[in-house]
């Protein structure tokens, strides 16, 4: 396997887990579509259901869950929670589409990808690898918007 596709799997991973996460997440706090097709609980259900997680421990697993991820996927260092969900996934392994890979010569590397969602709402990112005992792994992530980056990992 060549270079850029070792660096390619390590970013498709990594969102593919993502998505799953926040999914499970969002369902897990009340958001999303309910079983009916709805859009889930109200707000101030939401808002309850929230509580009641911190409340039970429930948040903390969920918290565990996100921190095996990075774990997996990215450099060891602190890497802390922004808490609290949206409703719409911020990664989508079928949405958001790799643009470009550079790989530097220091053991760097940088992907591009853009996203744009079922509302066509659109992100793009740029991902920062570092080769690390043998394998890539991502070392932060941004945000692109209007010639600024923003830096993203979570």
């Amino acid at each position: 396997m060549s270079s850029q596709s070792s660096i390619s799997l390590v970013v498709v991973s990594y969102i593919t887990a993502m998505h799953a996460w926040e999914t499970q997440t969002e369902q897990r706090g009340g958001h999303g579509e309910g079983a009916s097709g709805d859009c889930g609980l109200s707000i101030m259900d939401r808002v309850e259901r929230m509580e009641q997680m911190f409340t039970t421990g429930e948040a903390d697993a969920v918290e565990a869950a996100r921190q095996r991820i990075l774990t997996e996927h990215c450099t060891p260092r602190e890497r802390r929670s922004r808490g609290g969900w949206g409703t719409t996934p911020k990664h989508h392994p079928e949405l958001e589409r790799i643009t470009r890979v550079q790989q530097l010569a220091d053991g760097r590397a940088h992907v591009w990808t853009d996203y744009t969602d079922d509302q066509d709402f659109r992100t793009q990112r740029r991902y920062e690898l570092q080769f690390c005992d043998g394998v890539w792994l991502i070392d932060q992530h941004y945000i692109l918007r209007e010639g600024e980056e923003f830096p993203e990992i979570y």
